[in-house]
């Protein structure tokens, strides 16, 4: 089998592996945020972000296609020098590769280890890379060799354009300038006429004119090939990120507080020409004189077909930072968010239609009753928010809370009984279905962040430092116990009346198996927090957080692992309305769904008739069985991260196999047998 079909059929298999894992539902295609965009034809472009992120368009951006690029780190840059042919540059020294056209991309020694903010090929062969302290890189190979080019300035270079074969320049920080006339071998520094701006961008129209852009809103051009330079003022004071022209009098420049500026005189004004997106705008182009697109923060992408008169957006969203998510069956589910959010989706997440809240208060939970009574439902946030809805949310009317503090979680015993609580160590109760609460008293001015109840008398508080209430007696008085901690502990879970979870800040996650009384940290991560836990059985339970973290334990929280995540975006609450379907919600609009428990594995040894593996999960040793596949002189089994990267491979000379796995990290992994005709693949978990 040849090199690329080998690569075309294991990209091809990690594509369905991981299609049943955490999908998007919101922002569509994706809600990573977009650093780059490039287009190659009228039909054809790419879009580079964060987490790895790399989508593609074969009809002028009607659709979008997420590529697998191998890597979770930010790309910066994107650059194909034909349809086949392209390059991705980012975070670590990652250089990207694909020859077909991004069905499968692949890295490439760059030889460092710097942040890599810009890649420009002038043809099949020859192309360069700019980055971090000065770095500058050049291939006359295609990328198989990366050699180390004097810069001549230790300044971070954000962006590089070459106007011809010979002649290119690149742009930094403290309004850095540079410039070579051959091929990238020397660079000479150039007076920008600023000292202390960072440009980010730099385009020319010819080969005389040409635009950088940076921060504070600075434009500078030079009409000279580089040998002069003009400050030209934007009329914007925000950072600007991107700049394009479609010929030498008419260009556009997009940055930060949604802004995209247009100049139909060189640059000698600047209008505004949109200001619907709430995110920065990271890049902007064009294919010819009036069709361009731009992209930026959690997915965004933006058209224009009139040369900047208008522009739709290609990304559907909605642009909420969204704290929470609540499902009362597996298809009729909530979400909550900033500036009043609150939407309501009846097919599983295909569809959110908002509702109107009668806020502009931030929401930070939402909370419905259940089965019979699911119509009934409260959300509560800033400024003493309570909300409550009779009639599944299509009408929402004020409580009166009797503060104005921040009110983060609520939970009700029935109907008519209910608490809330919040910062300043408050706890609000009701009787009666929230026409009165009534603050209790506790003599605690800590914040109060989670509650929850193991039964109709047993509630928990946890909250600032580590504090952890506990009421016996329905809520109407609340204990300290000792959490052991003095992290923040922001979400709390019980699975049964004994057994209970808190998470918070620096990963901390702590079980009681005794109502409480005792608590152990079962961990304590690198220093990301953790916001919200949850549990579908007393052994299957999830935590999500930031950067994009989501966790995941199978043995009631003996072991944790890290779930295979498609966003490095903030991630603030997670439920499951059932065992398998979860959600998981965020910054930017994020709306994760799974269908397949979120890992795509079975508790118990597995066989479709391929061949059974055991144990699953396993600690050091796997033993796999092979039944429909033959073992040959050709039989490879090969274990690969969800990300592709080959961890293990080993022939197989017998029907019975044991696998050592110690040098292998938890967490969930691909195992793949293949016999020369037969390829089969399954899901492990190494705790």
């Amino acid at each position: 089998m040849n090199k690329f079909l080998c690569s075309s059929i294991l990209i091809l298999l990690f594509n369905v592996l991981n299609a049943q894992t955490w999908n998007w539902m919101n922002p569509l295609p994706q809600g990573n945020g977009l650093t780059c965009t490039i287009f190659i034809d009228t039909l054809t472009g790419y879009a580079v972000g964060n987490n790895g992120t790399v989508i593609k368009t074969t009809d002028g951006g009607n659709t979008w296609t997420i590529q697998t690029s191998g890597t979770n780190t930010t790309l910066y840059s994107v650059c194909f020098t034909n349809e086949d042919v392209g390059y991705a540059v980012g975070n670590e020294g990652v250089v990207l590769n694909t020859i077909n056209g991004g069905l499968s991309w692949h890295t490439q020694n760059s030889g460092t280890s710097e942040e890599l903010r810009s890649v420009y090929f002038t043809n099949d062969s020859d192309g360069v890379i700019v980055g971090r302290d000065g770095t500058i890189l050049k291939t006359t190979d295609g990328g198989t060799t990366w050699i180390t080019m004097i810069s001549g300035t230790s300044n971070h270079l954000n962006s590089v354009y070459f106007i011809s074969p010979s002649t290119g320049y690149a742009v930094g920080q403290n309004g850095t300038i540079l410039k070579t006339t051959d091929k990238g071998y020397t660079w000479i520094s150039q007076v920008s006429g600023t000292i202390h701006i960072e440009f980010n961008s730099v385009f020319f129209p010819n080969e005389n004119t040409g635009y950088v852009v940076g921060l504070a809103g600075t434009v500078v051009k030079t009409v000279d090939g580089g040998l002069n330079w003009v400050i030209h003022s934007s009329g914007y004071s925000g950072t600007l990120y991107s700049v394009h022209f479609t010929n030498i009098d008419t260009g556009f420049v997009v940055g930060t507080q949604r802004v995209i500026l247009k100049t139909i005189d060189g640059g000698l004004n600047w209008t505004s020409e949109y200001y619907g997106i709430p995110f920065a705008l990271n890049s902007v182009c064009f294919i010819n004189n009036s069709t361009g697109y731009s992209v930026g923060s959690t997915g965004t992408i933006l058209k224009t077909t009139d040369c900047g008169e208008n522009w739709t957006f290609l990304s559907s969203k909605m642009n909420s930072w969204l704290f929470s998510v609540y499902f009362t069956n597996s298809d009729t589910g909530y979400v909550a968010g900033d500036l009043g959010t609150i939407y309501k989706t009846t097919d599983g997440g295909t569809n959110w239609i908002q509702q109107v809240s009668g806020t502009l208060y931030w929401l930070s939970n939402i909370y419905f009753l259940p089965e019979s009574q699911s119509s009934l439902g409260y959300a509560v946030g800033e400024s003493g928010t309570i909300l409550k809805t009779i009639n599944g949310g299509t009408n929402w009317f004020s409580q009166s809370s009797g503060t104005y503090n921040c009110l983060n979680s609520i939970s009700f015993l029935s109907a008519d009984t209910g608490f809330i609580i919040g910062n300043n160590g408050i706890i609000l109760k009701t009787s009666d279905g929230g026409l009165n609460w009534i603050r209790l008293s506790t003599g605690i001015s800590l914040g109060l962040y989670s509650i929850a109840f193991s039964d109709s008398h047993t509630g928990f508080i946890v909250g600032q430092a580590g504090l952890i209430l506990k009421t016996v007696d329905g809520g109407n008085s609340w204990i300290i116990q000792n959490s052991g901690t003095s992290n923040n502990l922001l979400s709390v879970y019980f699975t049964n009346s004994n057994t209970g979870y808190a998470v918070g800040g620096f990963g901390t996650i702590l079980k009681t198996t005794d109502a409480g009384e005792n608590w152990e940290c079962q961990n304590i991560g690198s220093g990301y927090s953790l916001f919200s836990v949850c549990f579908t059985d007393d052994s299957i339970g999830y935590t999500v957080g930031v950067p994009g973290k989501i966790m995941s334990t199978i043995n009631g929280g003996s072991n944790w692992f890290d779930l295979y995540s498609v966003t490095d975006n903030i991630l603030d609450a997670i439920c499951f309305p059932v065992p398998n379907i979860g959600y998981i919600v965020g910054y930017g609009g994020t709306i994760l769904k799974t269908i397949d428990a979120g890992v795509g594995y079975s508790k118990i040894s597995v066989k479709n008739n391929d061949f059974l593996i055991y144990p699953n999960p396993a600690t050091d040793k796997l033993t796999i069985e092979l039944s429909e596949i033959t073992v040959t002189k050709h039989t490879v089994l090969s274990i690969y991260s969800l990300k592709g990267q080959l961890l293990l491979q080993e022939s197989v000379t017998q029907a019975k196999t044991e696998i050592d796995l110690t040098g292998i990290p938890r967490g969930v992994y691909v195992i793949d047998v293949n016999d020369g005709i037969h390829r089969r693949s399954q899901k492990i978990i190494k705790e």
